[in-house]
């Protein structure tokens, strides 16, 4: 696979390992690549990024600076949540823990509603259940995005579709630089083997397309 970028990501040193392949080419310039960790965000809120990678997005999570990855990661958000005493937990309205509709009611009544200390000893099994349920609701998951925008990586921002920096957000404990590296280089290929059909560019499509009305913008005039 030969890369061809204006910046650098965790996965390009194995084009020095693999050697370029004349028919895989990786155009990165031709949309705005995205440094996600300078992204200006709030404290004290969850945000929620999801990227795409040939055909299937992950989820990486953003808390005070910080970013979670894997479930073991947001357990240990979930507890800190907890600690503070807080018994519900939201992504941009979506709901991941709350507490009674998911913890038996004499837990709830007796626990969570008095506003009593978080206690690991009764938490801790059903919040590693809860972290493991979440991440596989929204990890390894079908999506068309990459094949209806013919791009193997993407992040969708209020801003547009953006070509994400992977390392900028230590992707590599959600996959691997080889895994990577491999989805790419499947993706290029199937983008080979499927190449875009060829628009039609004669005469009367250029009219419409510029937006002109056949009929009457091109009156013969006496």
């Amino acid at each position: 696979m030969k890369i061809l970028s204006k910046h650098k990501d965790y996965y390009d040193y194995l084009t020095g390992i693999h050697g370029v392949d004349p028919v895989l080419y990786y155009d990165r310039r031709v949309l705005p690549s995205l440094d996600l960790s300078a992204t200006m965000v709030s404290e004290d809120i969850l945000y929620r990024t999801p990227i795409y990678v040939n055909n299937k997005y992950y989820t990486v999570y953003k808390y005070n600076s910080k970013y979670y990855h894997t479930p073991e990661e947001l357990f240990n958000l979930f507890v800190i949540f907890r600690k503070k005493g807080e018994t519900s937990l939201s992504v941009v309205g979506e709901s991941i823990i709350r507490y009674h509709t998911k913890i038996h009611a004499d837990m709830w009544s007796t626990t969570h509603r008095q506003g009593k200390p978080f206690s690991m000893k009764k938490e801790v099994d059903w919040l590693r259940m809860r972290s493991k349920e979440h991440w596989a609701e929204k990890n390894d998951r079908p999506t068309t995005l990459n094949i209806d925008h013919r791009q193997p990586v993407l992040v969708n921002t209020a801003g547009g579709l953006r070509i994400p920096i992977l390392g900028s957000i230590a992707f590599h404990k959600v996959m691997s630089a080889q895994t990577v590296y491999e989805h790419i280089s499947e993706f290029l290929g199937w983008l080979n083997d499927n190449p875009e059909a060829p628009q039609n560019t004669d005469n009367d499509s250029k009219i419409v397309m510029a937006g002109f009305d056949k009929k009457t913008s091109f009156r013969h005039r006496k």
